[in-house]
């Protein structure tokens, strides 16, 4: 009985110091996923899940190579999973695409262009919402938090074709809402 112990014991001990190579090895790599898909907050909150789902349920003494391609999977699905369970929140991102806004240098540094700019697209913002989901969270990814369109695509799980042309539609919708004042959205 008390060798069973003590292999469990051991055992234990190898899958802590395994787990924490691993963590330490890849922490950034699995963060810089998550930052692809979210806020750096909500990053952190995947950065968690991924590493507690890859201890709970996977065999560390996969070699290094298996392990980084688990863990960008579980990442990429954990981060996708997010997004579907936040829905199509346009709230969470309002402050951060606010502040890309002003950074921004294609608006120029005039404080009134700023302003009008910041109001068309939080009306913008809320077209989308409102709008048919296909075309409302393609212009989320892509337009508003810049994610290239091929990474849409496999978020989505639609073709590359189809991603095209529904971003092309819902282009061309707000165009006609808007006019020339969304020339600058992409």
């Amino acid at each position: 009985m008390d060798k069973n112990l003590d292999d469990n014991q051991k055992f234990d001990s190898w899958k802590n110091k395994r787990f924490n190579y691993i963590f330490d090895k890849f922490y950034y790599l699995v963060l810089n996923i998550a930052k692809e898909y979210s806020e750096y907050e909500e990053a952190l909150d995947i950065c968690q899940e991924v590493f507690f789902s890859l201890y709970c349920r996977y065999n560390l003494s996969l070699p290094d190579k298996d392990i980084k391609a688990l863990l960008i999977r579980i990442t990429t699905t954990t981060a996708i999973d997010h997004y579907r369970k936040r829905g199509r929140d346009i709230k969470s991102y309002s402050l951060w695409f606010q502040e890309k806004i002003l950074e921004s240098n294609k608006f120029g540094y005039n404080l009134e262009s700023d302003v009008m700019m910041r109001e068309l697209y939080s009306t913008i913002l809320e077209e989308i919402k409102n709008m048919r989901p296909e075309w409302g969270d393609i212009l989320l990814l892509h337009s508003v938090l810049q994610i290239p369109q091929d990474r849409v695509a496999e978020i989505l799980d639609i073709p590359i074709t189809a991603l095209r042309s529904r971003l092309n539609r819902a282009r061309t919708y707000l165009k006609v809402r808007y006019g020339d004042e969304i020339k600058y959205w992409h």
